[in-house]
Formats: structure tokens, C-alpha cells, sequence
């Protein structure tokens, strides 16, 4: 593995494209690291110059005294390779290489990228970039960072992580001043990878936060390993997935040859992993702002902001949903105590308007108190306008301020700040208060709930992955000839991994398909498929609710007849119920996801449906039928249900062992629909789809 304190604390750096007539990269660098004092040698290289900035200019790495730590290559991409070579054979441990014209150049420029990455690869070199910015750690002082207008930034516990320069250039103002650790710009990364760098930032004592700008993850593997260790070390993981939307993926790849991937999947790998997802860069901002104060989650998910406008506070209500803020309504007692302090003719909710009787520091201090000692809620978020100027709410949130301070150590309640508006600045006296207590302000209504809605959800985790079962006799059979499978064996398959499938039979005529009929007692199904049909119904091979010998022959004979090479299965009909889709899919390197939504009819309706890493447990799968819109329609509706929500868990969990332990035979496999019956009643699965892996 590449010794990655050579890159980020390297006691020696050769700057290689160094230029006393242009402002080239390795020249503007050079300055920097020498102006914001650089600890260690710093080297310029150029072929021809005797001196550079008054230091001495050596003709090539091979002629520098030393072998440096750190190789800063800036240089066009034709004559980069030759000098990664050189640093190979000097043993060079780390070089930092800005140029582009790699992946994203085309046929040409991934050939050049790839053979850089072998160069690389053998020697062990910590290899950063291409087509990138460079890196600060400012808590050792190495700048590598060519911007002109560059600043020592004060130092803290944040690490940045972007794969875009300028994002990098954004970041690395520190505007809220939070102070950074390290910050690096990835680039095209044909060596280290954004992995790599979370693994080594986590490892630091002096961080406290990562903050990742992703376009996509080319090692996932490694980086749920990374993710997982910091969520060890109790170091939360913020990450912005861009490329969400056509054109910004057709975007990413214009800009680094990264294929940005399906957004749902990053979704859910990011939250099978622990890590937090921002979607926009002032949201980021505002949740490291939170987490800087509160690295911990809160003791709950809950949130009671307290405003003093009503229209404000309904403001907030319409955007806890969309923020995934959860606005528990008030207990009872907790609303009577409170009840006092609240006009008569209202009555007090989540949110609270807390100036109904006008300002009174006295009830608005004992509403404060009731509320940090009540256990309903674990974040008190308090909406006041305090901008810079100190008008509009400054005094009152100033008084709000010092009581919040003489309440936080007494509760386990964590208090929040934050303006309903970023655009004034905050004021200065709440400031100085709140920071003394350590008690984060946060700036604009919706950029501050984003940030709430993503650490408070931290106080419900994941329930842990169950391990994966062993399904030795299922994936033998499936090993032997998965391409082949028959219907009958899917359906065996899937019922010997405890996904219940209805009967399904083989028939071979006319007669035994009747035979069958009359052996289910009941309307049966009829299918034609043959392991190429992915979809029967596309291709008019199904006939429903056939009841009876004359209708069972006719559509035998039509069957059969339709489509060459296939066998007709006879299955009985199920019971009416909540028709669901639950499919898997195996993504290279991410593992095997499962997408749970509403199936048959509802498909191309809803467009509904929650994706999950693969294996889930009983209790997450629950959690995934309870809610939205499938959750509701379980529960019963109009004179429909409720549906047996508790076998549909057991069905789903058990499908995504299944999924999870096939992952490497099959590519997706899809049941549609597995019917939820009344609740007691069961699940059954009537259709099911296996893709082979290629």
C-alpha cells in the first residue's frame, strides 16, 4: 500500500514545470508552500533555469541531492509519463500530478491514464490526481495548492475530500469558519481514490469530520471498509453524490470519464455504510457546522423548533417532511405544561410559536425548560432571525442565547440555532454567547433542516446487517446451470430460501394441464416461458382465471403454439392482496441491492419504490413496508386490509439473503408481483424473473 504520509507530509518536495517568465501551476504552488511556511525542502526543477525565487534550479529529479518525498509534476500529459518513470526508478514515494487530457479525453487519454496507473501500481507510489488541483494539510502546513489568492487556513478538525478543483477551491475558503485538517482534490484518480483518502483522514486524532464532493466511487469496496471504520471511531461522513439527474451524469463524465452511477444505489450504499448525505454544498456546510459541535447524534430523532411567528412555524412544518425532520407532536402533559405560557384561544404544537402573549424572558425561559427536560425530543431548534446587524430578533435571540447556555449541561437535549434567513449574517453578541457553550448556529431555514433532518435521523441507525445464510444446496443447484433454470425450479429455489412461491407444475399437454387444474381445486394461471423470456406478459404468454376444462385446453393449445422452445406451467390464482415488486440487482463492487415498492399494476403508476444494500434483517425490512405509500395501503384503506405486513417482512429479508448469496450467479432477479394477503394470511410470489450473470 502507498505510503500516503509521504504525500501529505512530505519533509521534501521537487516541483517539477517550475517558470520564472509564466504563472504556471508548479510555480504558484512553489510560492505558496515557500510564503505560507512550508516545514521541509522544497526543490524547483526545470531543464534550463539556474534559479527560481532565489533558490537553486536543478536541471532534473535525478540531479536534486536527495530523493524527494513528494514529486509535484506539472507538466502537459505528453511528457508526464517520462517523468513518472523517473520518480519510479529513484524511488519517489509520492507524486502529486496536475495535467488533464486523461480519461476524459477519450480512447488516447485512457490509454495514457492506464498506463500511468501501471507505472504507479509497480512502484507503490502514492499517486494523486491526474487532472486535479493538489492538497492542503493545513495542520502541518503543507500547501500544495497553486491558487494565487491562497491564505494559511486556520487549522480544525474537517477533512475535504472533492473530485473537483474548483468545489476544492470553494471549500478550501472555510467560510464558517470551522477551521480545516486536509483537503484534497482527486481528480481523475488513477491512483489513490477518494477511499483512499477517507481511510487516512479517519486515522488522524486531529479530525473530527469528512466531507466528501463525489462524482463517483471507483473503489466502493474500499470505501465502505473506510466508511465502516470511521463510523468505529465515531467520525461522521457527510457526502455529496453529484450526477443525480441525465445530464449531470452525462456532466461527470465529460469531466473526469467517471460513469456516475444510478443515484438510489449510491443512496443506499451510503446509508448502509453510515455516512450522511448532503445535496446541495450550503447543506454540507451547515451539517459540518452542526457536527463540529456535535460530532454525536442527538438522544432521538425528534425536533421541536420554536419560532415567535406562526407563519414562520408553519414555514417549517411544510419542510420537515421534505427534509426527513421528524416533528413528534407534543405529549399530552408536555402540552399542558406548556399551555400557561401559550394564548388561550391556541393551542401549543410542534412547531412552537413561543410569542403568542407577546415577549416575556420569563416564559420564554420556562417553555425552554420544559422542553430540555421533557424526553420526547432530542434537539431543540431554535428559529429566531439574528442577523449580522443585530436587528429584528437580535435581542431576543441574544436573551434565547444565554438561556440555552445555562440549560445545556443540565439536559441531554441538544440545542440548535439558526436563521430562518442566510442571506443577513448572524449576529455577532448571540454568536459570541453561543460559542462560549459550544451550541452551533446555522444559517437559512431550509439549508439548517437539511442538516437537522441528516443528524438527528443518525439517532435511529441501520439496524446492523444480519450475516448472510448459507445456502449450500441453493447455490450448487443454481451453479450448475443458471441460465437454464426452469420455472418450476426458480419457484423451488426461492421457497427453499423461505421466499413463499405459489404451486407452479409443468405440463406437457392439454390433458395434464387439466389434470392440474383439477388438483388445485380452484382458477388457475397458465404461463409459456423458457430461461431467455424475461417477460411473459410482453410477449402474451399468460391467460389468468381459467376455470374449468374447456378454458384450461383452449389456452394450452394457444400457449404452447406461440412462441418455439417454451413449456407451459399451470399455477393456481392467488387470493386478492397488495400486489408489491421486489427485485435484486448486482452492482460491481457495491454487492447486491434489493428495490422494494408496489408491484403489479402499481409499477408504472407509482414509480414508488426503497432500495437497500442486500442482506437486510426482519426489523429494517418492516420499517421499509410501514412506510410511504406502500406503508399505507398495507395498513388498510377504504375497507381494504389491513395486509399481513409481518409476513411480507419475513419475505422481503428472506429474499435479500437469497439475493446477497447469489449475487455472484445472477444479475437481477426480479418476483413481480409477490401478493401480500389479508393480514394472517400470508405473502406468495407468482412471478418470478432470473437474469444470468454474463
Amino acid at each position: 500500500m502507498p505510503n500516503l504520509d509521504k504525500l501529505f507530509k512530505p519533509a521534501s518536495v521537487a516541483f517539477i514545470g517550475v517558470s520564472a517568465d509564466r504563472p504556471l501551476v508548479a510555480s504558484r504552488t512553489y510560492r505558496n508552500m515557500k510564503r505560507l511556511g512550508y516545514p521541509g525542502r522544497l526543490y524547483p526543477v526545470h531543464p534550463r533555469a539556474e534559479s527560481f525565487e532565489g533558490d537553486k534550479c536543478y536541471p532534473s529529479l535525478s540531479a536534486l541531492p536527495e530523493v524527494p518525498d513528494l514529486a509535484f509534476i506539472a507538466v502537459g500529459a505528453a511528457r508526464t509519463e517520462e517523468l513518472l518513470l523517473e520518480c519510479a526508478r529513484l524511488g519517489v514515494p509520492a507524486v502529486e500530478i496536475g495535467a488533464a487530457g486523461y480519461a476524459e479525453a477519450g480512447a488516447e487519454g485512457l490509454a495514457r491514464e492506464a498506463r500511468l496507473k501501471a507505472i504507479a501500481a509497480e512502484a507503490d507510489i502514492a499517486l494523486c490526481g491526474p487532472n486535479n488541483m493538489g492538497f492542503i494539510n493545513a495542520l502541518d502546513d503543507v500547501i500544495a495548492w497553486p491558487p494565487a489568492s491562497t491564505v494559511r487556513p486556520d487549522k480544525g478538525g474537517i477533512a475535504v475530500v472533492t473530485q473537483s478543483g474548483s468545489i476544492g477551491i470553494l471549500l478550501s475558503q472555510d467560510e464558517r469558519k470551522l477551521g480545516l485538517a486536509y483537503l484534497v482534490t482527486a481528480g481523475n484518480e488513477t491512483g489513490l481514490t477518494a477511499a483512499d483518502y477517507l481511510a487516512y483522514f479517519i486515522e488522524d486524532p486531529r479530525v473530527s469530520v469528512v466531507l466528501l464532493f463525489l462524482e463517483a466511487l471507483r473503489a466502493p469496496e474500499r470505501f465502505a471498509r473506510a466508511a465502516e471504520r470511521a463510523r468505529e471511531l465515531g467520525k461522521p461522513v457527510v457526502a455529496l453524490k453529484v450526477g443525480r439527474s441525465e445530464d449531470g451524469a452525462r456532466a461527470v463524465a465529460a469531466h473526469t470519464g467517471a460513469i456516475a452511477g444510478d443515484a438510489a444505489l449510491y443512496g443506499a450504499f451510503f446509508d448502509a455504510h453510515g455516512v450522511m448525505v448532503a445535496h446541495e454544498l450550503d447543506a454540507m456546510q451547515e451539517l459540518a457546522v452542526l457536527l463540529s459541535s456535535y460530532p454525536k447524534p442527538p438522544k432521538n430523532p425528534h425536533v421541536i423548533p420554536i419560532t415567535l411567528s406562526g407563519g414562520e412555524a408553519a414555514l417549517l412544518a411544510d419542510l420537515a417532511g421534505h427534509h426527513g425532520v421528524s416533528l413528534a407532536p407534543l405529549p399530552p402533559a408536555l402540552a399542558a405544561a406548556l399551555q400557561p405560557h401559550i394564548p388561550d384561544f391556541q393551542r401549543p404544537r410542534n412547531p412552537l410559536d413561543a410569542f403568542g402573549l407577546g415577549w416575556d424572558e420569563a416564559r420564554v425561559e420556562a417553555i425552554l425548560t420544559a422542553l430540555a427536560f421533557d424526553p420526547t425530543y432530542g434537539t431543540i431548534a431554535i428559529a429566531f432571525d439574528a442577523p449580522a446587524t443585530g436587528a429584528a430578533d437580535g435581542p431576543y435571540a441574544k436573551a434565547v442565547a444565554a438561556m440555552c447556555g445555562r440549560l445545556k449541561d443540565r439536559t441531554d437535549a441538544k440545542f440548535v440555532f439558526f436563521n430562518n434567513m442566510a442571506a443577513g449574517g448572524r449576529s455577532e453578541d448571540m454568536r459570541s454567547i453561543l460559542n462560549r457553550h459550544g451550541i452551533p448556529v446555522l444559517s437559512g431555514m431550509g439549508h439548517a433542516f437539511a442538516a437537522i433532518g441528516a443528524w438527528a435521523a443518525r439517532a435511529c441507525p441501520r439496524p446492523p446487517a444480519p450475516a448472510p445464510r448459507k445456502l449450500a444446496a441453493i447455490l450448487r443447484r443454481a451453479a450448475e446451470g443458471a441460465e437454464s433454470l426452469g420455472e418450476s425450479e426458480r419457484f423451488e429455489m426461492l421457497r427453499a430460501a423461505d421466499v413463499p412461491m405459489i404451486a407452479c407444475e409443468a405440463v406437457a399437454s392439454a390433458g395434464e394441464a387439466v389434470a392440474a387444474q383439477r388438483r388445485f381445486g380452484c382458477p388457475v394461471a397458465m404461463k409459456a416461458t423458457a430461461p431467455h423470456i424475461l417477460h411473459k406478459t410482453e410477449l402474451g404468454l399468460v391467460r389468468l382465471g381459467l376455470d374449468g376444462a374447456d378454458s384450461v385446453k383452449a389456452a394450452f393449445a394457444e400457449l404452447s403454439g406461440k412462441v418455439a422452445g417454451t413449456t407451459v406451467f399451470v399455477q393456481p390464482m392467488a387470493g386478492p392482496g397488495v400486489e408489491l415488486i421486489l427485485g435484486a440487482r448486482t452492482e460491481p463492487g457495491f454487492g447486491s441491492v434489493i428495490v422494494v415498492g408496489l408491484g403489479g399494476t402499481y409499477v408504472e403508476v407509482f414509480r414508488a419504490a426503497t432500495l437497500r444494500m442486500a442482506p437486510i434483517g426482519i426489523e429494517e425490512a418492516s420499517g421499509i413496508l410501514k412506510a410511504g405509500a406502500v406503508g399505507k395501503i398495507l395498513a388498510g384503506m377504504r375497507g381494504r386490509g389491513p395486509y399481513d405486513v409481518d409476513a411480507a417482512a419475513r419475505a422481503v429479508a428472506a429474499f435479500s439473503q437469497f439475493a446477497a448469496a447469489t449475487a455472484d450467479l445472477f444479475a437481477a432477479i426480479e418476483i413481480n408481483p409477490l401478493i401480500v394477503l389479508p393480514k394472517g394470511q400470508g405473502v406468495v410470489g407468482v412471478d418470478v424473473v432470473f437474469e444470468a450473470r454474463r
